[in-house]
Parts: C-alpha cells; sequence; structure tokens
C-alpha cells in the first residue's frame, strides 16, 4: 500500500510516499514563499524519485491543521483534487496529532505547539499508547501563559511554538519543560502517512466533499463578520 501526504500546514512544506516498508521518499522545504509555489514541484520530486506515478498510489493524506490558513487550504485542495481525479481514498490527519508523533518513545507528556500568532499558539498534550500519541485535550489556542498553567509535571515540548517561547516557557516552568534539539520540531508528511495508515487498515476514511480544515479559531474575516 502507498500512501502520498502532504504537509502545508506551517512555513515547512513537506510531501512523502510511504509503503509498507516504510518511507521511500520525503522531501521537505522551509517555504517562506506561498505553498502554491512549492507544493507541486514538491509532489513532482517526490513522485519521480520514489519510482512511481499517481496511478500507483493507494491513498491521499493531508494535515487538517491547526495551522496556517492559507496554507491548509492550499494543501487540502490539493489533495481533494488528485483524490477526485484518481479515484482515491483521501485521509484528513489533525497536525497537533501528527507533530506529537516526532516523539514516538517519551515516557512524559509530549505537548505539540505550533504558533498561532498574535502572541498565542495552537496546542494539544499527549501522552505516548504502543508508540502513538494519544490526545489528553482538546485542541486549544492560548496564550503561552495559560499553557504554562495546563503543565504540572515534566512535559516534553515539540513545534515551532516551542521554538518561539521556549525561553518564556523554561522560565516559568523550570524543571517541567523538557526540551528537543531543533531537528525534532520540523513538521514531516512521513508523520501524516504514518497516521493515515493506522485509519486505512481499519477502512477509516474521509469524504472528500466534506473535508475541511481544523482552524480552532475563527479567521480574521470571520472575526469581523460576527463583530458587524
Amino acid at each position: 500500500m502507498r500512501i502520498l501526504a502532504i504537509d502545508t500546514s506551517t512555513t515547512i512544506n513537506s510531501v512523502c510516499i510511504l509503503d509498507d516498508n516504510g518511507i521511500l521518499v520525503e522531501h521537505i522545504v522551509s517555504s517562506r514563499n506561498s505553498h502554491n509555489r512549492v507544493l507541486l514541484r514538491n509532489l513532482d520530486i517526490c513522485i519521480r524519485e520514489a519510482g512511481t506515478r499517481l496511478e500507483e498510489i493507494d491513498a491521499l493524506a493531508v494535515a487538517l491543521g491547526p495551522g496556517s490558513f492559507t496554507g491548509l487550504r492550499i494543501g487540502i485542495s490539493t489533495a481533494k483534487t488528485l483524490a477526485w481525479a484518481n479515484r482515491l481514498p483521501v485521509l484528513g490527519i489533525p497536525t497537533l496529532d501528527a507533530l506529537a508523533l516526532n516523539v514516538p518513545c517519551s515516557g512524559y507528556p509530549v505537548c505539540a505547539l505550533l504558533d498561532a500568532r498574535k502572541k498565542e499558539v495552537y496546542c494539544s498534550i499527549y501522552r505516548n499508547t504502543a508508540g502513538y500519541p494519544e490526545s489528553l485535550t482538546k485542541y486549544l489556542v492560548l496564550l503561552p501563559e495559560k499553557l504554562a498553567e495546563l503543565i504540572s509535571s515534566p512535559t516534553v515540548f515539540v513545534g515551532n511554538g516551542w521554538l518561539l517561547y521556549e525561553s518564556f516557557l523554561k522560565k516559568k516552568l523550570r524543571k517541567n519543560a523538557l526540551s528537543l534539539p531543533p531537528s525534532f520540531h520540523t513538521m514531516r508528511a512521513s508523520n501524516i502517512a504514518t497516521l493515515a495508515r493506522l485509519r486505512l487498515e481499519k477502512n477509516d476514511v474521509d469524504d472528500p466533499v466534506t473535508l475541511k480544515p481544523i482552524y480552532v479559531r475563527p479567521s480574521d474575516a470571520e472575526a469581523g463578520l460576527k463583530q458587524k
């Protein structure tokens, strides 16, 4: 079974092709430009390097968010279009779940957190269950000081939100804030594919018509309409 996975939820543009034996290819680019300019080229690179064709892909997986509103829309619309055109099942995977998989064997809780801008972070706290993350909280958007109030024991932090607020959280939480090397904080499409494969084994797929991003908070446009 070959799964093509896409993650455009942050400034990282990541594409992976995974089969039953592991990763065939994964291409990760730090994309400061629009994902529109990078994603199709990234997809083409991975398909060619894997020595495969879209016709030989069995399923598509994509990061659902939370994350960059624009990036999520680009990734999800691309995955849905490819799924429709090639009659493939599509699976949406929450971004924070995939990020937590960067720490698969932790004996401590793992807090996955991403920069949400506006001085906030998207976050969720996980425990390790047989090598996979099991969420202990909802997907949240919080000020870093509010997140610190949720932490009462040693916790591993992972994600670009940690890189942004590391000094604050370390000062606030002291020994309860456990850090990782910089490479652990990168979003990876291979994690999206890994979690998608678990769902595929249960024949649990999404309807491409109704598949939607997980935003957690309303967009600026939606917030403006509510105020009016």
